[in-house]
């Protein structure tokens, strides 16, 4: 199934041994469309056959004779936020040479897993089973439930112990089943898969399962407790098909915690989501050096991002490029984005060529504690903040040791900014010589408390433009010393040009 295109194309044959072409002409009126379980019409919009031949020799005479019809049925314009879509071939509409009738068949087309919008504690059952989420250390998706729990011929768990149903439509039709010998330490494997198996056939698709519209805390605390090992805590993560998802809020929040050591999301479509909010909060907290974004991470449509990359890799992540594909025009509320960041190790971070922060308003914290030892960082030529009126701890403890310059740009704008309360508190406070504030910070926030306390080490320059410099006394910063207020700073250096002539300032260019 095509979720974006709201359109699914399925092949399936019918054979028999003594097959009967003038009884056995299914039409698209036979068929039916279930959404939902509930019938509905006008949604088959393509229906083409191609009969089946084979060699026979009869007395010595050869010749082709039909054992069967492949069928070509097209599905569109169904609701993506369905449970699930399912064409059905009722019983007797197909007879052989001695009246022998099909029985009825449901082709399963699209199978969505049941929410986790409520599952928001570590010691919550996943996906309504039996078992924690923190005490599941790994999670695979498979592309057949296994005999060992599911009947395939009657469509129900036969193991109701150690499986459990996790269709959103609530048929059995997606199931999430753990194995005893897979169990250590009390923690567990989870092995999820659905059955839109063609019995007789190959499978319908690829047996392939479409997540909730709302996937929001899916993987939530999966490997979370100290007892979880596994560096790899989820498997085959292509078998999910996420195009039709618009809320992955918390959806990795806590993920692989305590082992995992990297997490490819390069499948992970998400050219349909609005919302991002703590997405990856805290993910890979202890171990995880890799995270990998593919060209499928489309955020075109997402609105809020706060919180969204908070302690994401905080132990051991050296690397981060979020790639051309991040694009953030829509995007409103950045706050805490990156607190956190690959706070001990990271010492690479790109925001990419799209990050652009036109809308934004809110920027509280968004690099705060992030990247202790960057030594550099570019903020882009799309970093503008005229709509921001929160800048309060943006940068505060940002590359705290090994950061050496920080330049804001010619966007960073600040008319409309009310608090700026510790925004570059401890910022590069071991090794930064320079931070320049850029020709569009022109004002100081009448909130401004330690707004430059401990910035960059002993003698860094603090560059301003002329509308800072020529107003050092309203926010009590003194050009002719290091010293201010209760704390000390690097010199206030002028660097722009002002709007009008001033002959008692040397401006540097």
């Amino acid at each position: 199934a095509n979720a974006v295109n709201k359109t699914t194309t399925v092949k399936f044959n019918i054979t028999d041994k003594y097959y009967d072409a003038t009884k056995a002409a299914l039409t698209q009126n036979d068929m039916k469309v279930l959404v939902n379980g509930t019938e509905v019409t006008g949604k088959i919009t393509g229906f083409s056959t191609k009969a089946l031949t084979e060699s026979k020799t009869t007395n010595g005479t050869t010749s082709q004779v039909q054992y069967g019809v492949e069928y070509t049925v097209t599905i569109s314009n169904f609701d993506t936020s369905a449970n699930q879509v399912l064409l059905r071939i009722p019983q007797g509409k197909v007879i052989d040479q001695y009246g022998n009738s099909n029985k009825q068949t449901d082709l399963i087309l699209y199978n969505v897993l049941k929410s986790a919008e409520s599952e928001a504690d570590a010691t919550s059952v996943f996906l309504g089973g039996k078992i924690q989420r923190q005490n599941i250390e790994n999670i695979t998706f498979e592309k057949i439930i296994s005999s060992a729990v599911y009947n395939h011929t009657t469509k129900k768990i036969t193991d109701t112990t150690r499986a459990w149903d996790v269709s959103a439509q609530g048929d059995q039709s997606i199931v999430a089943w753990y194995v005893d010998s897979e169990i250590k330490n009390s923690t567990y494997k989870i092995h999820i898969a659905t059955n839109s198996q063609v019995p007789g056939q190959t499978t319908v698709g690829n047996n392939e399962i479409f997540a909730n519209v709302n996937s929001s805390r899916l993987f939530q605390n999966i490997g979370y407790s100290t007892n979880c090992t596994a560096t790899e805590v989820i498997t085959n993560l292509n078998l999910l098909d996420t195009a039709s998802v618009t809320d992955m809020r918390w959806m990795f929040q806590y993920t692989g915690y305590n082992a995992m050591k990297k997490l490819d999301l390069s499948s992970l479509d998400t050219r349909n989501v609005t919302l991002m909010s703590a997405m990856f909060y805290g993910t890979g907290y202890k171990a995880m050096d890799t995270l990998t974004f593919g060209t499928n991470f489309n955020t075109s449509k997402v609105t809020t991002m706060e919180y969204m990359f908070y302690e994401t890799g905080y132990t051991a992540m050296q690397t981060l490029n979020l790639g051309s594909n991040f694009n953030t025009s829509k995007v409103t509320n950045m706050q805490y984005m990156f607190r956190g960041l690959g706070y001990a190790t990271m010492t690479s971070f790109a925001l990419g060529d799209n990050f652009e922060t036109s809308r934004v308003t809110n920027m509280e914290g968004m690099f705060q504690d992030a990247g202790n030892r960057l030594t550099s960082f570019t903020i882009g030529q799309r970093f503008e903040t005229s709509n921001v009126s929160n800048m309060k701890n943006m940068f505060n403890n940002f590359g705290s040791t090994s950061l050496t310059t920080l330049n804001l740009g010619n966007r960073f704008t600040t008319q409309n900014v009310t608090n700026m309360d510790s925004m570059f508190y401890n910022c590069g406070k071991t090794a930064m010589t320079k931070l320049d504030l850029g020709p569009a910070f022109t004002k100081i926030a009448d909130a401004h408390t330690n707004i430059f306390a401990n910035t960059g080490k002993s003698g860094a320059n603090i560059y301003a433009g002329s509308a800072i410099y020529s107003n050092k006394n309203a926010f009590r910063l003194n050009a002719n010393s290091t010293t201010t207020t209760g704390y000390t700073v690097g010199k206030v250096v002028p660097k722009y040009k002002p709007t009008w002539s001033k002959t008692d300032v040397t401006f540097d260019e």
